[in-house]
């Protein structure tokens, strides 16, 4: 039991960072090369469409 915690927890730990650079790698040189004014709107893009979803009973919208 203990052992398969321990290789679940690595390979989640691998998938994460697998993830994060992922990003790193493709999302921010393009937003590196756009100006301030295309990550502005891209970024309140994602927070609208993330308030406007219907939220599940367990986790309130913050407003």
């Amino acid at each position: 039991m203990r052992s398969t915690t321990l290789i679940l927890a690595a390979v989640t730990a691998g998938l994460t960072a697998g993830l994060f650079a992922g990003f790193a790698y493709a999302v921010m040189p393009g937003l590196k090369r756009s100006g301030d004014a295309a990550l502005t709107c891209s970024a309140l893009a994602l927070l609208r469409s993330g308030r406007s979803s219907k939220p599940s009973p367990a986790r309130p919208i913050l407003r």
